[in-house]
């Protein structure tokens, strides 16, 4: 799967925040998947699972368009072990949109403490000649928030524009969070903006991941079970 590039041309001013409550959409669901809002229209896109090189089931989304709705590409990548990476792109007709974008995956059980890393970047293009900008619309006063159970996050981005008949660029940034002990099931990932309408392009690549985390105690005792049986296959293949 390959994800487009961004310009990175203007810097905007980026601001981390943590809240203790939650502000965007729930992250538990059943399937893993993306919810789009498009000026109060919602409808939901579901992930194929599928089995990568390493033999591990992971969630994609691959070039997943709606173009009544200028949604123009979704790509997205789900791992439980935990990592959602996406990269999305709009073009905002006549009037401006209010986009929202909710991934939620189930996740391996995770204890804490861990950290939250949220990478975000994004662009517009001004296609109208009046100049293009995108505004954050979430609840929390960012564009994008990586969540754990929706209780904990951590969130990034402010408004960014471009010239007339140029471009404007939320230059790629990373931002993190210490999270108290877990355990944690479900990660989530919310992108919220207002186009400049006109025909503007606009476009994200962003992710959200736990690292340093330890499964939790019966995740590895069955992970310990399946190697014990592979090396018992092992040996009776050697004898």
């Amino acid at each position: 799967m390959s994800f487009p590039s961004l310009k990175t041309t203007v810097a905007a001013a980026l601001l981390v925040s943590m809240a203790a409550t939650a502000t965007a959409a729930a992250v538990a669901v059943q399937n893993p998947g993306v919810n789009v809002t498009v000026d109060g229209q919602t409808f939901f896109v579901e992930a194929e699972s599928v089995i990568d090189n390493r033999e591990k089931q992971v969630f994609v989304i691959e070039g997943y368009s709606n173009l009544e709705l200028g949604i123009q590409r979704i790509d997205t990548f789900m791992d439980p072990d935990p990592i959602i990476t996406s990269a999305m792109s709009v073009l905002d007709f006549l009037a401006p949109s209010n986009y929202t974008f909710s991934w939620a995956l189930p996740i391996v059980p995770t204890i804490g403490p861990v950290t939250l890393k949220l990478t975000l970047g994004g662009s517009c293009t001004d296609n109208d000649n009046n100049g293009c900008s995108v505004t954050p619309n979430l609840t929390s006063g960012f564009f994008a928030d990586g969540l754990l159970d929706s209780v904990v996050e951590v969130s990034g981005g402010s408004v960014f524009s471009g010239p007339a008949g140029g471009s404007g660029a939320f230059a790629s940034s990373v931002f993190t969070v210490s999270l108290p002990a877990g355990p944690y099931n479900n990660l989530g990932l919310d992108l919220g903006f207002l186009g400049s309408g006109g025909g503007d392009a606009i476009a994200f690549t962003l992710s959200v991941e736990v690292v340093n985390a330890t499964p939790e105690p019966a995740s590895l005792a069955l992970a310990a079970l399946a190697l014990g049986f592979a090396g018992v296959a092992t040996r009776r293949r050697a004898a």
